[in-house]
């Protein structure tokens, strides 16, 4: 298909909408101005001052506690939690809208091979097919003393049944891309797990799409599919002849203008909406954190959690300071901190720099409270007009770089951070007196919009639990560190608050590589432990399944083949016996390239 170049000044006038919303499928007005917002900064930088560290930008583990919440609106989930009495009966008024975010297919996770061996399982016809990572993920669940293979997102459904009770109205709207959109409908029109293990099974054979269909709180409402927008061509110039999804960011913006058609808010009780990423399954909210954004009025909350050493390469929170000495809460990137030279202090910020653990992290969890939100922002739009109001969400600007082309992305913090910024540091009286008039300007004259609410590193996984690599997620669904409980739908750390460190190089981005190298309950060796690990530093190819993993381990195969640490030779070269499990304590592993195996203690002298 010839390259189609897009007029170079997105949204100039109607007739281009038009144009663009007939090439461009499942166009909506929201993604041109998302679109022209992106392009503007291709085409014209501007002057962005860099952020650094410690001049303009201090991460919050450069701030005190009483700055944290008096410049980030800072709010800490244990607090929250101290008052279930207060938060949990406002929950019960809600009408809460679940929208798990399914955007790629998450090409970074490999799992070919994984998924024609799940198609067969699954009894399912046809070629195998990748779709979003929750759907194609699936763990081993027993239901009535029988085991069945569920996906992460249909726990998630499950989950939303079973806590539906704490809410007036749970509404499941799915966010999808033509990539995944296929998946999600497959995994909706799928009988029920309980139905599928041949246990009791409390719907009998319904689907999903059939079971909320006649739910008394739960019903799923229409996907939405994210747009695939224009990239930037070599010659700088917009084509169509690649297309690609402009990052979750897309979604903020989406959404909060569709909030403000006709007839969105429905009479009854307070509307809130959490958006989320759908492959973690704890990713989500809770009952409190609901009652809590409805008990004090709060429009808009981003969800983070306290930095640890999983987290050194991670967006971090802070506030930026301008030149006026006016403050506004910022997100700094590695890229960002690698470009001012400060790539270290960024990594340790929070764990050896600045307060211990006074570092928040973003986790890419949101909540809008649209009853609060929506009678905001229609003001708002009414003092600045609309067309500003859509160019003040759009998000800063990710290149993200491919071979011939660049596509223009988003990230869904930076939308809600630009427009809390510009209420933050804004001196327009007409912007002033719409937030005097809905609350939102504290006795000091200070903006209130959006809070960051922090959960502490020992409930970090009540809601954040991402899967970035094929590790993950046999970490989370194979390992001894997590179990599902199938009564709740959850995934429980074994440990509260502990999670090894963990360094493999790229032999292990394959799903099915994995599962062979640690090993799964029911294979010939079984799974490697590490419910004792602290850490694990592996370069090149191993069979660690079976083994029992202490303290902190560093294995290193220059070999082309598998190392074996399960083989008679190596466990002879170990010292350990030649039968039951492998343990590996606080030792480092070598495999040169012809073979030979050499080991150190890496802490104490003595047998590994």
């Amino acid at each position: 298909m010839p390259t189609k170049i897009l007029p170079r000044k997105p949204g100039a006038s109607p007739s281009e909408l038009k144009t663009w919303k007939r090439l461009l499928p499942h166009f909506q007005d929201s993604d041109l101005a998302y679109l022209a917002s992106l392009y503007r900064q291709f085409l014209d930088p501007g002057d962005a001052v860099p952020l650094k560290i410690g001049s303009n930008f201090f991460p919050s583990a450069l701030l005190s506690p009483g700055k944290r919440r008096e410049l980030l609106g800072l709010v800490r989930y244990e607090d929250i939690a101290r008052r279930p009495r207060r938060y949990l009966k406002p929950a019960g008024t809600v009408r809460l809208t679940l929208n798990p975010m399914n955007g790629g297919i998450g090409s970074s996770i490999r799992r070919g091979a994984y998924l024609k061996r799940l198609w067969r399982e699954l009894g399912r016809r046809g070629p195998a097919e990748q779709g979003a990572k929750g759907s194609d993920l699936h763990f081993e669940a027993r239901l009535g003393g029988r085991k069945v293979k569920v996906s992460v997102s249909e726990a998630k459904i499950l989950r939303a049944l079973r806590e539906s009770s704490r809410f007036a109205r749970v509404t499941i709207e799915q966010l999808a891309s033509s990539e995944t959109e296929r998946s999600v409908r497959r995994l909706f029109s799928s009988r029920n797990a309980y139905f599928r293990s041949g246990g009791p099974a409390p719907w009998g054979p319904k689907t999903y799409d059939q079971i909320l269909k006649t739910h008394p709180r739960v019903r799923r409402s229409r996907t939405l599919v994210q747009a695939a927008l224009p990239t930037v061509a070599e010659n700088g110039r917009l084509t169509r002849e690649r297309v690609a999804p402009g990052g979750h960011g897309q979604w903020g913006v989406r959404l909060l203008l569709r909030s403000l058609s006709p007839g969105f808010l429905k009479p009854g009780g307070p509307q809130v909406a959490a958006i989320y990423n759908e492959d973690g399954l704890n990713n989500s909210v809770d009952p409190l954190i609901v009652g809590w954004m409805v008990s004090e009025k709060v429009p808009v909350a981003m969800i983070s959690t306290t930095k640890t050493h999983l987290d050194r390469k991670g967006g971090q929170i802070g506030v930026l300071k301008d030149s006026r000495g006016r403050f506004r809460k910022e997100i700094l990137e590695e890229a960002q901190a690698r470009a001012s030279g400060q790539e270290k202090t960024f990594q340790e910020m929070g764990l050896t720099r600045g307060e211990a653990g006074g570092q928040c992290f973003n986790t890419n969890s949101v909540l809008f409270n649209y009853t609060v939100l929506v009678p905001f922002l229609k003001d708002l739009a009414r003092a600045v007009g609309r067309e500003r109001l859509a160019g003040l969400l759009g998000p800063k600007l990710i290149r993200n770089r491919k071979s011939g082309f660049i596509q223009l992305e988003g990230a869904l913090g930076s939308c809600l951070l630009n427009l809390d910024g510009f209420l933050s540091t804004t001196e327009d009286p007409r912007v002033r007196r719409v937030l005097g008039e809905h609350g939102m300007l504290d006795p000091g004259g200070r903006t209130r919009f959006l809070r960051v609410l922090n959960v502490g590193p020992r409930l970090r996984t009540k809601f954040f639990t991402p899967i970035k690599t094929a590790f993950d997620f046999w970490l989370q669904y194979t390992s001894d560190l997590y179990r599902v409980d199938p009564a709740s739908w959850e995934l429980v750390p074994a440990r509260p608050g502990h999670a090894p460190a963990i360094s493999l190089s790229g032999d292990y981005e394959d799903v099915t590589t994995v599962l062979e190298a640690f090993g799964e309950p029911g294979g010939p060796d079984g799974r490697a432990g590490m419910i004792r690990l602290k850490s694990l530093k592996i370069r090149g190819r191993v069979h660690l399944a079976g083994a029992r993993l202490e303290g902190r381990v560093e294995i290193e195969n220059e070999g082309k083949g598998v190392l074996d640490l399960n083989g008679r030779e190596t466990r002879t070269a170990l010292g350990r016996p030649l039968t039951g499990p492998l343990r590996l304590k606080n030792v480092g592993i070598r495999a040169g390239k012809s073979g030979k195996l050499s080991w150190k203690r890496l802490f104490r002298s003595g047998r590994p």
